[in-house]
């Protein structure tokens, strides 16, 4: 039988108490758990340890959390790993600018033990699905070959795109980052986050996953346009 795999979790938290707290419940439920105090050690952290999973505060002395991610995302070694934002900051705005830089879910603090876990596996079982699909595509038919059907669905999503946001999703299902991207095109980083925003909304999709999948599973039909 298989040996199954200890999944790697790695905290980002400047309050000791609170993260010792924390990766004690984290690491009492089965994972493997890392630390950092800020973003920065944080990054560095992640290269090396490679976690299935990232969980950070946002308010953090020197980089703090929206820093990390905007950086995870612009690695294209950690870009795809699960991100969780941990915060007492519960306005909607704060919440949508780590949404926008592409978080996949957050909780607000104080949270419960079974609160944590519970958005922890959640994100792990999205990621575990994610990976399997792309497996399939690897081996599944190219998309020509997919139903007519399904086809013209995507299709008539892509066409609701502009110009700039079907570049910027061409670069996308190339798997370039979002900083890639803004050289390549001569633009800012800010808009080609914004770019992204509105590509997810037309096409229907949540998510930096969500977009990336997307984009690879469909990159034929992308490059047709």
């Amino acid at each position: 039988m298989k040996e199954m795999k200890i999944k790697k979790v790695l905290l980002v938290e400047d309050e000791s108490i609170l993260r010792d707290s924390i990766q004690d419940t984290i690491v009492s439920c089965g994972f493997e758990v890392a630390v950092a105090e800020n973003g920065g050690d944080a990054l560095q952290l992640a290269r090396t340890f490679q976690p299935d999973l990232i969980i950070s505060d946002i308010v953090m002395p020197d980089s703090d959390g929206y820093w990390l991610i905007d950086s995870v995302r612009n690695d294209k070694l950690l870009q795809t790993i699960p991100f969780i934002f941990m915060t007492a900051k519960s306005e909607r705005n704060d919440i949508r600018i780590g949404m926008n830089l592409g978080a996949d879910d957050y909780i607000v603090k104080p949270f419960s033990s079974a609160e944590l876990m519970n958005s922890i596996q959640a994100r792990l079982n999205r990621d575990e699905i994610l990976r399997n699909q792309r497996k399939e595509m690897q081996t599944a038919p190219s998309s020509e070959s997919v139903n007519d059907k399904e086809n013209e669905l995507v299709v008539a999503a892509i066409k609701r795109l502009t110009p700039s946001e079907l570049r910027i999703l061409a670069l996308i299902s190339e798997n370039k980052s979002t900083l890639e991207i803004a050289k390549e095109l001569f633009i800012s980083h800010k808009t080609v986050e914004n770019h992204r925003t509105n590509i997810t909304a037309k096409l229907g999709i949540k998510g930096h996953l969500s977009l990336l999948r997307f984009s690879l599973n469909y990159k034929s039909l992308i490059h047709h346009f």
